[in-house]
């Protein structure tokens, strides 16, 4: 009986393997694709009370730490970063953080690439907030927009974001009038269902565009992206 049960676990882990090589989303063994975050939460006490049914994920804009040495005295070194408007990576205040000087509206961009996590409920809304920083201590108003291109690995060509298809932006929230003061964006909803790619597998790449009224910069420090999990970890890529 035990050789017999360890004989059907070993195929058991072999088909999960297969599976996940061929490019199916990850999944616990029990696990199936009509999961949902309701059958996780309802799936035990534990899960409904001591496991979030919703996962916050921070993809910083900037790198942490940049210094470029000028040893040539008629040069002049910048960096940029490579969305639109070509926005600069931007030391916030003298404080050794960096962020994205974004201060151009509707003009300036950042494109940020994001798999698929492999527990994600994409039957779910996902929401996208900014964390920013603006330089003056004139009130004004701060937000962004948002394109995307989803991308099947092995299929799509990465190419310009230009969808909105299931995109609702949040309004630019009021800034705060003192400078440089750390604020959340308000947040932009992707309805749900807009995405039926293979999580832990396939990616959407989001462009997001500065917005702004009566202040003249907007400093991207990160994006958070709060989405609902279907299962426990599974990952966030293959």
């Amino acid at each position: 009986m035990n050789r017999l049960l360890k004989t059907f676990g070993f195929l058991v882990a072999v088909l999960m393997v297969g599976t996940l090589m061929m490019g199916a989303a990850p999944s616990p063994p029990g696990g199936s694709a009509a999961a949902t975050q309701t059958s996780f939460n309802q799936s035990s006490p534990f899960a409904y009370t001591q496991v979030c049914d919703k996962v916050r994920q921070w993809i910083p804009l900037a790198p942490y730490a940049i210094s470029v040495t000028d040893t040539l005295a008629d040069s002049a070194i910048t960096v940029h970063n490579i969305g639109g408007g070509t926005p600069n990576v931007t030391n916030l205040n003298s404080s050794a953080v960096s962020g994205l000087l974004m201060d151009t509206d509707a003009n300036d961009s950042v494109s940020v690439p994001w798999i698929l996590p492999g527990d994600i409920d994409l039957a779910q809304p996902i929401y996208l907030r900014l964390l920013f920083a603006e330089s003056s201590s004139t009130a004004g108003s701060a937000g962004f927009s948002t394109q995307y291109l989803v991308v099947t690995t092995g299929t799509t060509a990465i190419a310009a974001q230009s969808t909105t298809t299931g995109v609702t932006d949040g309004d630019e929230i009021a800034t705060s009038t003192t400078g440089y003061a750390v604020q959340w964006t308000n947040a932009t909803t992707i309805a749900a269902s807009t995405f039926s790619g293979t999580p832990g597998q396939d990616l959407i790449i989001w462009e997001l565009s500065n917005q702004f009224t009566t202040v003249t910069d907007s400093y991207w420090i990160g994006l958070r992206i709060d989405y609902s999990r279907r299962y426990l970890g599974c990952g966030v890529g293959m």
